[in-house]
Order: structure tokens, then C-alpha cells, then sequence
């Protein structure tokens, strides 16, 4: 069986500038060898780490440079940078996520781009969300679960991984790490699958307190109200969801 398998180049979000490639990856075929045969240099921070990171860690790297050879970018390497954040080719911005055994990265070379996220998660169980909801989710987070716009665990779900894109977008400005109550999801459009987000407190001189964000979510796996299913995706068998969230010239506007 080979390691990388499903190779898919559609654009989730349907957001323009934007280059994408998903994948679902078997561990069980995973060898160290696969990084030499990938043409990926194998990191010295994974000497140590268990074999399912080494295999998503490729798998999300393989992902990161079909997308970029989609823009024909002069290198498809994506090293490891400052507090593990991927380091870019000059003059594009990008993400990478990976949830379960699939792997998706996105990139961009809009020069009007500062910031791009994209995480995977699957459905968070409610065990796991009574013992971090306190953490990840603010008071006017929880507003959104009286309005019934979907299944309170996939809401949870989907509010912990759009804060996730957040982070990724607003990391090549910020550089530093900040805490989920940082965001607040403020509105979700279902039809549009679309999240509204406000910054609560100001996190860098272009990304101040108030300042609204919309983010894109699209599913993966899911069973609506009918039990048809949405989205199917191979290797998902829960409920899984993806998002995504751009930080552009447009955005960064409010703050002037």
C-alpha cells in the first residue's frame, strides 16, 4: 500500500489566489525513508517523535509542495521556522493542518496576502470539550449555542478550529503565541458556510482590539438532520470539518 494516497487538488473554500492539495496518507506504510524518497529533508526536532508524527509531519510537508509547485513556485521546500512555524518561499504565505491519516496544505502568492490558516479537526467528543471548554471558548462564544445552528459539539468543534486558523493567519504578524479567548466567533452562516469572528484584545499594531475577521468552513464527513451524507471524505469516519481564514490588505484596512 502506498503512503500517499486520495491526492485531491480541489479548493475547499472556493477562495480565489489560492492553491490547495489534500491528502489521506497510510501510517501503517510509513518508512524514514520516505523523506529522502519525497525529496523532503527530515527535521532534527522529530528524532524523538513516535512514528504518527513522522508520517502526518511528512504527509503535511508532501501536501505543502504539490500546492506550491501549483503556483510554480522556484522551491517546494518547507522548512521548520521559529516556534515551529512553517517557513515559506519568498513572497507566499501558506498553511498546513493534518486530522486522523489526511493531510491538507494551501498556499498563496497574492501580494495583497499576510496571513493564511487552515486547520482539520475531527468532532470533538463531549468529554474532551467539558474539560477544555472553559479554555477555549469566551463567554460570547457561548451565546452561539442557544441560537441551535448546528450540533453543540460540532459548534464547539468548529469554533475551536477556526481560533486554530486565526492563530496560523495572524502568526507571521503577531510572532508569539496567544490564547483562544484572543477571538470571539461571533456569527456562522450555514448557507454560506462562513464565520464571523471579532478580535478581543489587540494583538499587533495591524490586528487591534475589535477588528472583525470571516472565515470559510467546509465539511468533510458529516451526517445532516436527513443521516445523508456531506462531504464524504476517505479516512474520515467521524464528523470532520476544515477552515480556513486569510489575513489581506482588505482585513488589515479596519485598523488604519
Amino acid at each position: 500500500m502506498d503512503f500517499i494516497q486520495h491526492l485531491d487538488t480541489t479548493n475547499w473554500f472556493g477562495l480565489p489566489h489560492m492553491a490547495q492539495t489534500s491528502c489521506q496518507f497510510a501510517p501503517s506504510s510509513y518508512a524514514d525513508s520516505l523523506y529522502r524518497q519525497f525529496n523532503i529533508p527530515f527535521p532534527e526536532s522529530l528524532l524523538k517523535s513516535v512514528t504518527k508524527r513522522r508520517a502526518e509531519f511528512l504527509a503535511g510537508r508532501y501536501c505543502a509542495g504539490q500546492a506550491l509547485q501549483q503556483l510554480n513556485a522556484l522551491t517546494s521546500s518547507v522548512p521548520i521556522g521559529e516556534l515551529r512555524s512553517p517557513v515559506w518561499p519568498e513572497g507566499i504565505w501558506g498553511s498546513i493542518s493534518h486530522s486522523g491519516q489526511s493531510a491538507v496544505a494551501v498556499v498563496s502568492d497574492d501580494p495583497d496576502v499576510y496571513g493564511i490558516g487552515i486547520d482539520m479537526e475531527e468532532k470533538v467528543k463531549q468529554e474532551v470539550i467539558e474539560e477544555t471548554g472553559s479554555y477555549i471558548l469566551t463567554q460570547a462564544d457561548r451565546a452561539l449555542f442557544n441560537a441551535n445552528v448546528m450540533d453543540d459539539a460540532e459548534l464547539f468543534t468548529l469554533i475551536f478550529s477556526m481560533k486554530e486558523s486565526f492563530f496560523k493567519a495572524a502568526f507571521p504578524l503577531v510572532k508569539r503565541y496567544f490564547d483562544f479567548d484572543a477571538l470571539t466567533v461571533t456569527a456562522v452562516d450555514t448557507e454560506k458556510q462562513v464565520v464571523q469572528c471579532r478580535l478581543n484584545y489587540t494583538l499587533h499594531e495591524h490586528l487591534s482590539q475589535g477588528m472583525l475577521f470571516y472565515g470559510h468552513y467546509h465539511w468533510l464527513h458529516k451526517y445532516d438532520t436527513n443521516h445523508s451524507l456531506v462531504g464524504e471524505m476517505q479516512g474520515c469516519t467521524e464528523a470532520c470539518v476544515a477552515t480556513c481564514l486569510v489575513i489581506d490588505r482588505k482585513t488589515l484596512d479596519q485598523a488604519v
